[in-house]
């Protein structure tokens, strides 16, 4: 017997909890909703549909991390379509080969090309993107990833559109967070670029 959306929808958040290596953030369905959904003869399945039907993950390996948005949708047609083992195949795919580039991830220490400042400015423009991502209950990733700080560090911004030229900061990033670490770049430098990168990170560049 076919599953409904809902239940197919339940059935993929418990295949995926068994990956002790992934976090689940999707949260689709609380009591309380269904309940008002239900008194406004509104069934579950459709809000999900209407609403939200992205399964969003998260891997932490130490600094770094790797997100994952699988559609339901996009499941839920395949399971129509080639039966349930291909939908677990397919997550199979995304969640192995997500892990894959996170292990890579991990091998590139960024604070490696730095000198003594440089990995103190790392240090505190990191604070700076914890406090956003605590703030807005985000992943640090969500604010800017390591590759950013360490371009600020070796670019040292002093401006938003200089910012802009950073590896992931684009308009909205800028807006949003650019006064903070310009700041915090300002201050630590006094105004003044300096190399805070190591001759040999400076020859690959």
């Amino acid at each position: 017997m076919k599953l409904t959306y809902e239940e197919f929808c339940e059935k993929i958040l418990e295949y995926l909890r068994e990956n002790k290596d992934w976090v689940i953030l999707t949260d689709w369905i609380s009591e309380e909703e269904e309940e008002t959904r239900h008194d406004r003869g509104q069934s579950a399945a459709a809000n999900l549909a209407a609403s939200e039907n992205l399964i969003e993950m998260e891997m932490e390996k130490g600094p770094f991390y790797e997100y994952l948005t699988i559609s339901a949708d996009v499941l839920y047609e395949m399971y129509g379509r080639d039966g349930w083992a291909a939908v677990t195949g397919a997550i199979d795919r995304r969640t192995r080969g997500q892990g894959r580039a996170l292990r890579r991830a991990q091998a590139e220490d960024y604070t490696k090309w730095l000198d003594d400042d440089g990995r103190a400015l790392y240090g505190e423009l990191r604070e700076i993107r914890a406090s956003f991502a605590a703030q807005k209950q985000l992943p640090p990733y969500f604010i800017c990833v390591n590759r950013a700080l360490y371009e600020m560090c070796r670019e040292q911004p002093l401006t938003k559109e200089d910012l802009k030229s950073v590896y992931g900061i684009g308009e909205k990033s800028a807006e949003a967070y650019g006064d903070a670490f310009i700041s915090k770049i300002r201050e630590f430098t006094g105004g003044h670029k300096r190399t805070m990168v190591l001759e040999y990170a400076a020859a690959k560049a």
